[in-house]
């Protein structure tokens, strides 16, 4: 039994399956170039005036009172939608903003439970904040400044 090779035809196909092999290797190196890009891309954040506002925010909550508890909290809301809207984040409110930039920041999605008290604070006039759920809402704001690259 004899087996005739086409030595042509080898080099063909050993050639078309390296063209194939590096084209795979071009689109992933592409893709992953892409990525990098958006994900590092850096905005144009006031990151010194964001920590020293930041500061003054665990100023209040470090001050006793309900009302520096509320207003540290409400304070910290108001921070994480500047930078929201300040990365180009859409939408016609906070909470949209939010969403919206979690799909991008899956850990934002997170924040969600201390911007619902922040609206308790502002609309329920009977609403009661202690120092506990105060401290964990601002902590939760920080986790957040953080993942978006504002801290």
């Amino acid at each position: 039994m004899t087996v005739e090779i086409d030595l042509y035809s080898l080099i063909k196909f050993i050639g078309g399956l390296l063209a194939v092999i590096a084209f795979i290797f071009l689109i992933y190196r592409a893709y992953k170039g892409i990525a990098t890009f958006f994900k590092s891309r850096e905005y144009d954040l006031d990151k010194q005036g964001i920590k020293k506002r930041w500061q003054e925010i665990e100023k209040m909550l470090d001050q006793p009172g309900e009302m520096n508890y509320k207003l540290a909290v409400m304070e910290a809301d108001k921070l994480l939608d500047y930078v929201l809207k300040s990365m180009s984040m859409s939408g016609k409110d906070m909470g949209e903003r939010i969403r919206f930039a979690s799909f991008r920041f899956n850990r934002l999605k997170k924040v969600w439970w201390a911007h619902v008290l922040r609206n308790q604070l502002v609309h329920e006039a009977t609403f009661s904040l202690n120092h506990s759920t105060a401290k964990r809402a601002i902590k939760t704001f920080e986790r957040a400044l953080r993942e978006l690259g504002a801290l």
